[in-house]
């Protein structure tokens, strides 16, 4: 039996990241958007370690998802923005645009073997471990978008989080209503702080995604570090929340997109495109939140229809799954 809690989580934390890459055409870098960033990355790379399975099919079937969608994304973007891709070449070892999150979870795939934690205190080193190398890693200018290798050690604690804590539940009653409500109490605090600092003390774009050194910010490295590992705790306490508060019930519409939330990853990307390049969004706002917000919502809902999936006939190493 599938488990619905971390379909619904998934769910909303698609429609998040496809109104992240949406909003970009109009709100690049705005309030919003810095919330977004904030955690929709942090929750769904936890809960791809928490289901997350070492299968040598299911890794060989990852890569060559991979392979297609890097070419598929090469020639849409050429054919699509010329003008800025007259240079760009065909390179597996540089993922374009969203694929980079296909190359992270291939690198989490084979460090399974080191994130496999015994007892509490083995997983927490573990976390501590993968936090320390997420905000040094910044450090080292040579460590960029080859291989998504910033991104990949940048959210690599939410990973180890997520599949340590996952094995460690399998198999167990789910905590009670009560540890539940105390847990999202605690977190939601920490969330509040999260916005209030985000609207006051704004971020570069790039710097939330986690992609590039220290050196290429306005900023002493020093103080970028300190602001990845507040970024850090923030989506740690986003990810509790969401996990403590929705139930594992199945919600109409809601549990399915989670369920099949691959095609929703991989289409959208070109919607977001399509739409800034034909110039959609105008002046208003408020017009232009609404209508992300709708197609987001659309992309979710029609990418998730069953003929997609079984379009996408791909066997992913990970498993939502009951057991």
């Amino acid at each position: 039996m599938r488990d619905r809690r971390l379909d619904n989580v998934k769910a909303l934390m698609m429609f998040c990241v496809a109104l992240g890459h949406i909003s970009g055409a109009f709100d690049l870098g705005g309030p919003v958007y810095q919330i977004l960033y904030t955690f929709h990355m942090p929750v769904f790379i936890f809960i791809s370690g928490w289901v997350a399975r070492p299968t040598r099919r299911g890794f060989l079937s990852l890569f060559g998802l991979y392979a297609i969608t890097q070419l598929a994304d090469f020639l849409f973007y050429r054919v699509s923005f010329p003008q800025w891709t007259g240079d760009l070449t065909l390179r597996l070892s540089e993922p374009y645009m969203f694929q980079w999150y296909l190359m992270s979870l291939m690198t989490y795939l084979l460090l399974l073997p080191l994130l496999d934690a015994k007892g509490p205190l083995a997983g927490a080193v573990t976390v501590g471990v993968c936090f320390a190398v997420s905000v040094l890693a910044g450090f080292d200018r040579n460590i960029g978008y080859v291989f998504s290798l910033s991104r990949t050690l940048v959210y690599l604690p939410f990973f180890a989080a997520g599949h340590i804590i996952g094995s460690a539940r399998r198999g167990k009653e789910p905590l009670s209503p009560r540890l539940r409500l105390m847990g999202c109490a605690v977190c939601l605090p920490v969330m509040v702080f999260g916005i209030v600092f985000a609207l006051r003390h704004p971020l570069p774009y790039n710097f939330l995604y986690g992609s590039e050194a220290y050196v290429r910010f306005l900023m002493p490295p020093w103080q970028a570090a300190g602001t990845r590992a507040l970024y850090l705790g923030l989506g740690a306490a986003w990810t509790g929340f969401f996990m403590l508060a929705l139930p594992d019930v199945k919600i109409p519409v809601l549990t399915r997109v989670g369920g099949n939330t691959l095609p929703v990853f991989i289409l959208h990307g070109y919607v977001a495109a399509l739409l800034f390049k034909h110039g959609f969004f105008g002046e208003n706002v408020v017009h232009n939140w609404l209508w992300a917000v709708i197609i987001a919502a659309l992309c979710c809902v029609l990418f998730a229809l069953p003929p997609l999936r079984s379009l996408m006939c791909f066997k992913a190493p990970i498993d939502i799954k009951k057991e």
